[in-house]
């Protein structure tokens, strides 16, 4: 059950699950605002009323996700950064258990992480945070790593695969070839 109101041209959207949507509802594919401050809070791109495309999910307790969405999940290339105040942040994944003050930069499925860079604890350089999150794709592209790292090439399901060039950061050293299935082929 859902009600509305009517507010400077957009509309909000109340329901019985105190869910708050704001944005322009006379389009399928909308940019809104879902959250009330007190609860989890996304702001982003919505798809017939689904978090879909580009966004930032806040949770309450201060975990932050932002990178592509998909009816709902976190799906695509996004940044994953647990809260340090929250003693039960923790998720488990093929990278790996990332817990409080952590990050995660990589590939989501099906709201999963997939295939990324997992940094346990408090980053170093929390300043950093470069992707390009507008124009990402499994099969090609840039990657840059929160220690500064490039990869750049081909990509298979979210994984290195193909030919490619990885740069490390910290001595500059470059390595390029063939790629399987995220490491490099010998």
């Amino acid at each position: 059950k859902y009600w509305f109101e009517k507010k400077a041209g957009n509309e909000w959207v109340k329901g019985v699950d105190s869910k708050t949507l704001d944005g322009d509802f006379a389009k399928v594919h909308y940019i809104g605002k879902e959250g009330e401050g007190y609860t989890d809070e996304y702001d982003g791109t919505f798809a017939k009323g689904k978090r879909s495309g580009i966004g930032e999910y806040r949770w309450k307790h201060g975990d932050v996700y932002k990178g592509q969405w998909n009816n709902d999940e976190r799906t695509g290339l996004g940044v994953m950064t647990y809260s340090a105040k929250d003693p039960a942040a923790e998720e488990d994944g093929d990278e790996g258990v990332v817990t409080r003050g952590g990050r995660y930069h990589g590939w989501f499925e099906n709201g999963l992480r997939s295939t990324g860079d997992a940094i346990k604890g408090i980053p170093p350089r929390p300043s950093v945070d470069h992707e390009d999150y507008e124009h990402p794709t499994k099969e090609g592209g840039t990657f840059t790593y929160y220690n500064g790292d490039i990869y750049s090439g081909q990509w298979l399901e979210g994984k290195k695969h193909g030919q490619g060039t990885y740069l490390y950061a910290a001595d500059k050293t470059r390595m390029e070839g063939r790629w399987e299935n995220g490491k490099m082929a010998t």
